[in-house]
């Protein structure tokens, strides 16, 4: 279980660092995103500045093991990408989006639960 945790771990972190390197750059689809859902540009860009530290600190307890403070960061890490993507479902879905276009961000939201589960299990 520790390999698929890993495994989820590292993909949640590539999703994370580009979707959040995207907002901290003030991609063209973001800033149309930012407008779309009625959020200011800047702070647009601090919620991808968020989502790069937590894709680095996911990455920083992927190897840790047990109890050990890395670990905890790394549990604390995919507890927030959980409720980072839940507040953007409701977000979209506040502004008439359709359940399909959410629909990446609720599969970001289940493999952080998943990962966070079976870190906890191991």
């Amino acid at each position: 279980m520790a390999a698929v945790a890993s495994i989820i771990t590292i993909a949640l972190f590539l999703v994370l660092l580009t979707s959040g390197s995207l907002a901290m750059a003030g991609e063209s689809s973001t800033q149309h995103l930012a407008d779309r859902l009625g959020v200011s540009h800047p702070t647009f860009r601090r919620a991808g500045i968020a989502q790069v530290v937590v894709a680095i600190a996911l990455m920083v307890g992927v190897a840790a093991q047990g109890k050990t403070a890395l670990a905890i960061v790394n549990d604390v890490a995919a507890a927030v990408a959980v409720i980072v993507a839940a507040v953007a479902i409701l977000l979209e879905r506040r502004h008439g989006a359709a359940w399909r276009t959410v629909t990446p961000v609720a599969l970001l939201a289940l493999a952080g639960l998943a990962e966070l589960v079976l870190r906890l299990l191991t």
